[in-house]
């Protein structure tokens, strides 16, 4: 039976991108299959349709204590020695912490798996994240001689620059097999750790095509859209300075997405776009279903894509799979979608300038050229991201590792 193993999903807003892969399992497994969310909230569950078992897992006030004390038993004091080595600026405390609850997951997830019958040859733990439910995953199957476990990786939950990750060197060499996003990351974990190469692959992520999308837009009102959360990593400040610049053509932003600096970029928006011709729209947070309803109803010239790192953005198919172009920093996996055939790719140290320019080059480019990159756009997205062929060979895959 194949678990997988979500932060939030089926519940709230986050990993919208689960969405697009549940009908294939849902194809390939019917009901036989189960969900472990994460969840550390009461949230409504989402209108999807999900033929297997749902299971919330929370550790209990037990599990968070042996979370703690883990830190002083022999294989916590040797993860303190990581803790210590550590590249990024999280403090102390938070580091401990972090040991403690993917602790505390493990257990949990494990005392689930054991009410549910558990140790059933053939069980395969799918994280979607390497986090602590890649670990709570290793754990179980370290508890369970028939169980495997492997685990995606997206970009946060790699990079030691960015936040401290517990148990990192135990993961990748307890999993059974660990999937990537884009070849950026395999490269990063080759070069950090001694793992072997085949246990590594790229796999990306897919997206449900849209059955019509336009081949042209009317730039005479040049609307640009950018989707992400609003924290400093996505770098909407950048693309609030770009826009500033622009003042020789009318345009209108819209940004989707929220989070904990929204109201800060809104009001430097306020600040810096106020001619005539600069409008912006913040939307806020949307469920997948009304994102999609806005690209029905909206005539989007251009998206922008403008973080400090990404995997391959899901955010940025679902606007080629509309027939958008895409303006796009060279950081992460963006290389493996965006090119000159379909957008700009923008060097990874660029100015506001940088950017500013790239948005006029689209805005100036013939009707010939721009309807070229609409229609590359949306063949980029049907030959190497449809959910269909991507998630149709995830899951066939996974079965050859039970």
């Amino acid at each position: 039976m194949i678990n997988l193993i979500y932060t939030s999903f089926p519940y709230g807003n986050a990993e919208a991108f689960a969405e697009y892969e549940i009908p294939y399992i849902n194809k390939a497994e019917k009901d036989n299959y189960r969900i472990f969310s994460f969840c550390r909230k009461d949230e409504n569950k989402r209108n999807v349709s999900i033929e297997g078992e749902v299971h919330i897992v929370r550790p209990n006030a037990f599990e968070y204590l042996r979370g703690l004390l883990h830190v002083l038993t022999p294989h916590g004091i040797k993860e303190l020695g990581c803790v210590k080595k550590r590249v990024c600026r999280d403090s102390l405390s938070r580091c401990l912490w972090r040991i403690a609850y993917y602790r505390a997951y493990a257990y949990a997830l494990n005392r689930k798996y054991k009410k549910l019958g558990g140790d059933k040859n053939g069980d395969v733990f799918v994280s979607y994240w390497l986090t602590e439910c890649a670990y709570a995953a290793l754990y179980v199957k370290q508890k369970h001689k028939n169980v495997k476990a492997v685990s995606r990786g997206h970009g946060f939950d790699l990079y030691e620059e960015r936040c401290y990750l517990p148990f990192r060197a135990e993961l990748l060499s307890g999993l059974d097999r660990v999937y990537l996003v884009n070849n950026a990351e395999r490269e990063y974990l080759l070069k950090r750790y001694t793992v072997p190469e085949d246990k590594l692959s790229v796999s990306h992520l897919g997206i449900d095509l849209p059955p019509e999308y336009k081949t042209t837009s009317d730039r005479g009102s040049f609307t640009i859209l950018s989707c992400s959360s609003v924290i400093q990593l996505k770098r909407l400040d950048l693309l609030v300075d770009a826009l500033a610049q622009i003042k020789d053509f009318k345009f209108k932003w819209i940004h989707i997405g929220g989070g904990p600096l929204f109201e800060a970029v809104k009001e430097a928006a306020g600040k810096k776009l106020c001619e005539p011709t600069q409008e912006f729209v913040f939307p806020g947070q949307l469920t997948l279903e009304e994102v999609h309803r806005l690209y029905r109803e909206n005539d989007i010239s251009l998206f922008v894509n403008c973080s400090d790192t990404e995997g391959v953005p899901v955010s940025v198919m679902e606007a080629m799979s509309y027939g958008i172009p895409v303006a796009a920093r060279d950081v992460g996996g963006n290389s493996e979608i965006v090119n000159d055939k379909n957008g700009i790719l923008i060097k990874k140290d660029c100015t506001p300038s940088d950017l500013a320019e790239a948005i006029r080059k689209i805005y100036n480019c013939s009707e010939e050229e721009y309807t070229k990159l609409r229609r590359t756009a949306r063949q980029t997205v049907e030959e190497d991201f449809s959910a269909e062929i991507q998630y149709t060979g995830f899951f066939k895959e996974l079965k050859n590792i039970i």
